[in-house]
Formats: structure tokens, C-alpha cells, sequence
């Protein structure tokens, strides 16, 4: 019984850190869109250290959002074209895995 107790305390106090940081994130996310400068906020999915493919997908639609991992270089590459592109800017974009990556 301890030990469930034990994990019990421990997955609480994960869970409020993780809603901490979440609410940090939200809040700094408002401030950046306020605050008049030239933004791009990128969200990537879920990231892997495997060598990457040199593609992804940019804001796929939900339905299209099967877990899959994106290479740290894959989101690098998105970063760097996006940075390139006017009209990326005042816009939240997510990346995604390519489509064809992991399934």
C-alpha cells in the first residue's frame, strides 16, 4: 500500500509541475503575441533522436495527428524554412512528423 500511495504522490506532484509549466507556457505565448514584434510560435509534436528524414507536416488536421515522432533535425529544418517565410509570422504553427514517417 505504501507503494501505491508512494506513486500516487508522485504522479500528483508530476501533474501539478506539469500544469505549472503548461500555464507558464500559455502565459508567455500571450505575452509574446502583445507585445509587437514579428512572432512565429512553433509547437512541435513529439520529438526522437533519430536521424531525420528532412520532411514534416505543418498544422495537419486532427484527424491526422496519429503519434509519431519527430526528428530534432526535422524540427530544425521547419524552423529554419519557417524563419525564411513572411507569412509564417504573427502565426502558431504545429509540426508533425511526416505522414508517412512510423506508420
Amino acid at each position: 500500500m505504501a507503494v501505491a500511495s508512494s506513486s500516487l504522490s508522485w504522479a500528483r506532484e508530476h501533474n501539478r509541475h506539469w500544469g505549472e509549466a503548461l500555464a507558464a507556457k500559455t502565459q508567455a505565448e500571450q505575452a509574446l503575441r502583445q507585445s509587437g514584434l514579428a512572432w512565429t510560435i512553433i509547437r512541435p509534436g513529439g520529438l526522437s533522436n533519430a536521424a531525420g528524414c528532412g520532411h514534416y507536416t505543418l498544422n495537419p488536421p486532427p484527424q491526422d495527428r496519429a503519434p509519431s515522432y519527430l526528428a530534432r533535425s526535422d524540427v530544425a529544418l521547419a524552423i529554419c524554412n519557417l524563419l525564411a517565410d513572411p507569412d509564417a509570422i504573427g502565426k502558431t504553427i504545429t509540426v508533425f512528423g511526416h505522414p508517412q514517417q512510423g506508420r
